[in-house]
């Protein structure tokens, strides 16, 4: 039969979940009317049949049994399932908000509504003291204190005391804090998919944001300060390494001020950035991205429930190698080879990651052994087979040119299925220059200076810092 709606619904709900809306069911308060007993069979069938899908009038009959089918009449019930489910989810929403700030905020307003003053007095300032208690700092939690700040003006308004303290002014700032914050989150996001992608960028993005609040508001609110120093830089034509450092110490000293999501997202702009830039050949955020990779992994903060992705496996460890870090690079991939997401090749990204180590330590033959024959995701793949032909490159081994021959029949054919062409440019171009460089006679300095200025030339090409460092050994020889 069909799906509809409240099967899916009810679908995503828990086993605990669908005993506790069996309970909800039973309640006279929620459900009125003849047909309680029968939502809860249909309950149960529908749980029933998400594993068995049966047909519409086997689930009339075992709803209805013995009653002759009568159309629209089972519709009618799962409508009403619904309506039942929804308010369901609603109020265990509501049941979860017990001593929350909202809590507060809507006992307070129902006091107010029904003129208890006392009684509303006493719960903004038990909604106050909650905020106070957990000040971790997140889009949320300066929206409840704006709430906070302008309940308490609308209340000192409506009583018209015009030579009072109409609590304008606290109403004001924590607006300002609450919207600058949202504001400037949503345009760090904008100007970082620029810099991937082609975004139209509106000129707002570029306010002077620190103009529009107060340096005392700035030095009480970490979040906002973070985010601002994050949009100075995103902004720039060439950010500063050493102002990254600076941002990075900054989150540091105050990750216990910050909420552990938007603690995620202040690093994960400034890894992707830094990783941008470097791409760009901006080699002095290597050490930055070093550093907060580091810190990151220790913190758990590039994990996601548990685990590591492939890319971010290789990109930590390819970052510590080169800046140096080999040894740190190579404990960061023996430690880290059981948590990675992808179970089926995770013994082939082992085996990759400890080879890029082993290679640039020099140990080509134990990498050679290492390196895994096969992956089923073609840029890996690709990686793969580039990596063993440095190594063959660096042994001067008799099968490269046959390694050559095949990779570039693999880019000519099988990779038109598997590649973007993009992807084909940034390959074959390494191939090509790897196959001038093989052709090139140690210390014919005329020769790799012609090769050093293609690589140069080359718009896009893969491992263009090895390719160079391989002609200037030539010219040196």
């Amino acid at each position: 039969m069909k799906r509809g709606f409240v099967f899916s619904l009810l679908s995503t709900f828990s086993d605990e979940e669908a005993a506790a809306f069996d309970l909800f069911l039973q309640s006279p308060y929620y459900t009125k009317g003849s047909n309680q007993d029968k939502s809860r069979v249909l309950l149960k069938e529908i749980i029933r049949g998400l594993k068995e899908s049966p047909e519409q009038n086997t689930l009339y009959e075992r709803v209805f049994p013995e009653t002759p089918f009568v159309q629209g009449k089972l519709d009618k019930l799962m409508s009403e399932l619904s309506a039942y489910a929804r308010q369901f989810l609603i109020v265990r929403q509501n049941e979860r908000k017990v001593d929350s700030f909202d809590d507060a905020m809507d006992w307070a307003f129902i006091l107010r509504r029904r003129g208890l003053w006392a009684r509303y007095a006493a719960g903004l300032e038990k909604a106050e003291k909650i905020l106070n208690d957990s000040p971790i700092e997140s889009l949320d939690w300066y929206y409840d204190r704006f709430r906070l700040a302008y309940e308490r003006y609308d209340m000192a308004s409506q009583e018209n005391k015009l030579k009072g303290d109409l609590q304008i002014l606290p109403a004001m700032s924590s607006l300002d804090t609450y919207y600058l914050a949202c504001r400037v989150e949503m345009v760090n996001l904008l100007l970082l998919q620029q810099k991937v992608t082609r975004v139209e960028t509106p000129r707002s993005s570029r306010i002077p944001y620190f103009s529009l609040i107060s340096e005392e508001a700035l030095q009480e609110n970490v979040l906002l300060r973070v985010a601002l120093k994050i949009n100075e830089q995103l902004i720039q034509d060439k950010p500063s390494a050493i102002v990254f450092h600076e941002i990075h110490a900054l989150i540091q000293c105050n990750e216990n001020k910050i909420a552990p999501q938007v603690l995620q997202n202040f690093y994960a702009y400034l890894r992707n950035l830094c990783a941008f830039l470097i791409q760009m050949e901006d080699d002095s955020f290597l050490s930055v991205l070093h550093d907060i990779q580091k810190d990151n992994i220790a913190k758990g903060y590039i994990l996601l429930d548990g685990k590591l992705s492939p890319s971010a496996y290789l990109s930590i460890a390819k970052t510590a190698i080169k800046v140096g870090n080999t040894g740190w690079a190579l404990s960061f991939v023996e430690d880290y080879k059981d948590l990675l997401f992808d179970e089926d090749e995770k013994e082939a990204y082992y085996r990759l990651n400890k080879a890029e180590c082993l290679f640039s330590m020099g140990q080509f033959e134990e990498a050679l052994d290492v390196l895994p024959a096969i992956f089923s995701d073609a840029l890996y793949l690709t990686h793969c087979r580039r990596l063993e032909l440095k190594l063959l490159y660096k042994l001067n081994s008799d099968l490269l040119s046959y390694k050559v021959d095949a990779y570039k029949m693999f880019l000519s054919r099988a990779s038109k299925k598997l590649l973007s062409d993009m992807r084909r440019e940034v390959e074959g171009n390494f191939i090509n220059l790897l196959v001038q460089l093989i052709n090139c006679p140690p210390g014919n300095k005329a020769k790799a200076a012609k090769i050093i200025q293609r690589i140069h030339e080359k718009r896009v090409v893969a491992d263009k810092e090895w390719l160079m460092a391989q002609a200037e050994d030539i010219m040196a020889y």
